[in-house]
């Protein structure tokens, strides 16, 4: 698996190696009018992608996974134009949500050399490939299709979601509490005569007990809508095992 930038997707797709099925996961970051590669000069929108992942040579069958915000913008539109595409997503027209990923150990390089053992995945894009990794028949028609991908997915990262929003209700009750307590004690050094030397330390405490506190709640109303275009098709891709 080869990992590509976005501004050089469309030239190095369409002198890739020959291949009838083509697997593209698309990470990075996403806005209301498609993907923003970092330094882009403009949003790179689906008819792009969809144009540039077609352009494998001997492509006749290809399958999108999107795991940015607003990947959902990537649905509704024609999948059918030969060579036909299935995409995919975890967050539909929403933010994208991402989960801490903690190993025993470091993943080995190339190298030999130890790499990352903790970062941070989107959800959606952790159990597809979780899914990969133990491919099954999540709804038992007989099959292993890229469809069985999408609902392990779905409904895994759903589950995490859910388990990490309960958690995240309590740190926001928690963060309430502390940022009161940032604030009280803010406040009393803003009214000593000299200034309390501590007053600059005790604007950093606040400030990030705010940001901590916003971006809990923005988790609780952040919706996880994993959504598929042409699942048809994804039913009739099967893995052979």
């Amino acid at each position: 698996m080869a990992t590509i930038p976005f501004a050089e997707l469309a030239p190095r797709l369409a002198v890739a190696p020959a291949s009838e099925v083509v697997v593209a996961v698309v990470a990075g970051h996403g806005a209301e009018l498609g993907l923003v590669p970092k330094g882009a000069g403009a949003p790179f929108q689906p008819a792009a992608l969809f144009a540039a992942i077609r352009s494998v040579p001997e492509m006749q069958v290809g399958v999108a996974v999107l795991t940015q915000c607003f990947g959902g913008i990537f649905n509704y539109t024609d999948a059918d134009t030969k060579p036909p595409l299935v995409v995919m997503g975890g967050a539909s027209l929403n933010l994208s949500l991402s989960m801490p990923v903690r190993l025993s150990g470091p993943l080995l390089q190339a190298s030999g050399a130890p790499g990352l053992k903790e970062w941070s995945a989107n959800v959606f894009s952790y159990d597809f490939f979780e899914w990969v990794g133990a491919p099954r028949d999540v709804d038992g028609d007989g099959a292993v299709t890229i469809l069985d991908a999408f609902k392990y997915a779905g409904a895994r990262s759903n589950g995490r979601v859910r388990e990490s929003k309960m958690m995240s209700f309590v740190g926001a009750q928690k963060g309430v509490l502390a940022t009161q307590a940032a604030f009280d004690s803010l406040q009393a050094a803003l009214k000593t005569t000299p200034p309390s030397p501590d007053l600059p330390t005790k604007q950093l405490t606040f400030d990030a007990a705010i940001t901590q506190l916003q971006e809990q709640v923005e988790f609780l109303y952040s919706n996880h809508e994993p959504w598929i275009l042409n699942a048809r098709l994804a039913r009739a891709l099967a893995f052979s095992l």
